[in-house]
């Protein structure tokens, strides 16, 4: 049910074109990196585990190669902050990270609105010593807009969602099968063209 709302809102966000504010029209050609910050809900389970829902903190940087005026090309490494890393305390972090590679499709040449497909490593790191992390594979879907600030850069508001394996943990203190994520964020970057 929750992916499905999901894709509804991306629908709706991609059918909604130009806005209006937007008066320049795109460039897309070359070399792009952008930086994103965002705050989202992730969902973190497994076999053994329950669905453990939690606010966290979005950081992401995609770089990449423009193949034509509808597509970009790209990686991704992205992430999001579950508890924060102690300074003074090494039992204390855990965080979710993505390394992608990534396409964003833009159905409209002279529009800034942008479809994103990506795939690829997933891992997720834990200092608590009675969590243990581990690593799978998966996949992300965004809508996002890029509105031209200056000839060089724009903005970009963007609505992710990513979900995966995180492969299994299995030693003589713990057995986690089947270990998945779900994430929605959203988040706005400044990209360079």
């Amino acid at each position: 049910m929750h992916a499905r709302r999901v894709l509804v809102v991306l629908s709706i966000i991609l059918m909604a074109g130009t806005p209006a504010w937007a008066q320049s029209k795109p460039e897309r050609k070359g070399f792009w990196a952008s930086v994103q910050f965002g705050y989202g809900l992730l969902d973190k389970f497994s076999d053994q585990e329950p669905h453990n829902q939690q606010d966290a903190f979005a950081l992401a940087f995609n770089l990449g190669g423009t193949l034509n005026r509808h597509v970009r090309l790209g990686a991704q490494i992205n992430g999001w902050l579950v508890e924060a890393y102690g300074l003074y305390d090494p039992a204390k972090g855990a965080s979710l990270s993505q390394i992608f590679a990534i396409a964003q499709v833009y159905p409209w040449s002279a529009r800034g609105v942008f479809l994103k497909v990506g795939a690829g490593r997933a891992i997720y790191t834990s200092h608590d010593p009675d969590e243990f992390g581990s690593s799978g594979w998966g996949q992300t879907i965004a809508v996002g807009y890029d509105w031209s600030v200056s000839r060089r850069f724009s903005l970009t508001p963007a609505i992710n969602y990513s979900r995966g394996s995180l492969g299994h943990v299995d030693n003589v203190l713990v057995a986690v099968q089947n270990r998945r994520y779900r994430v929605f964020d959203f988040g706005i970057a400044v990209t360079y063209r």
